[in-house]
């Protein structure tokens, strides 16, 4: 097998708690994870070094339909808790060594279907041209982390509470993982075993195109972008 310098891997478990079968369920008449390997596939940042870990011969199937590699089921244990992203990638890599002459990891998540190619080309550019051994896509919150609040008891408490009365503009801009690209050198992650080796590049995606599925209000919306939005989704 030859190996490019970047191979991508895309996490696709059967099980899921809060929405069934989500990796497969359809948008705009393809399966959900159709639109992460179309991405991938299109950025020709791999050279067909697109991979599909799952446990699940369905999955197995409709990746493999849509151009992506699954070289074997993983173990099922891996799809359920404790375990996550970071276990079901070390299984991989350990089974497929030839994988570790790579020098770039990265991991594009199904439940993402508005990530495009273009994301992919602009990460791997920032990343390439930094120092940085990790990357992670961000989103900007839509309300300042710095003003949340916890409950104690009856009461909330502030998070921060010397920010807690300030007005928005007056805090810096906040941002979460929004999970959706995450790029790791392979030598620094099979050291660390981990995505968080700092310091960590930042990738920012905007709202719309940020969404991750994980309920079925999540699926709802996506649709409905599909159907009514200009998403630029991959086809």
């Amino acid at each position: 097998m030859s190996i490019s310098e970047n191979i991508c891997i895309i996490p696709a478990k059967g099980t899921s708690t809060r929405l069934e079968r989500k990796n497969i369920l359809p948008i705009g008449g393809k399966p959900m994870m159709h639109y992460a390997i179309s991405a991938a596939i299109n950025s020709k940042v791999f050279n067909k070094n697109i991979f599909v870990s799952t446990e699940d011969i369905e999955i197995c199937n409709i990746a493999k339909k849509n151009g992506a590699k699954v070289p074997f089921l993983r173990p099922k244990k891996l799809s359920f808790d404790p375990f996550g992203v970071k276990d079901v990638i070390i299984d991989f890599l350990d089974k497929m060594p030839a994988l570790n002459q790579a020098k770039n990891l990265t991991i594009i998540l199904p439940t993402c279907p508005f990530i495009t190619k273009e994301d992919i080309m602009k990460a791997h550019e920032l990343f390439k041209n930094s120092k940085s051994k990790v990357l992670t896509s961000i989103t900007e919150t839509n309300h300042n982390a710095q003003r949340c609040v916890i409950m104690k008891g009856d009461y909330i408490k502030p998070l921060f509470n010397d920010k807690i009365e300030k007005k928005s503009q007056e805090l810096e801009l906040t941002y979460y993982l929004n999970g959706g690209i995450t790029i790791i050198d392979i030598k620094t992650f099979l050291a660390t075993k981990n995505f968080f080796s700092h310091p960590i590049l930042p990738y920012v995606l905007p709202i719309n195109r940020s969404i991750d599925i994980d309920t079925y209000d999540d699926y709802l919306r996506a649709k409905y972008m599909f159907e009514n939005l200009d998403s630029n989704i991959n086809t």
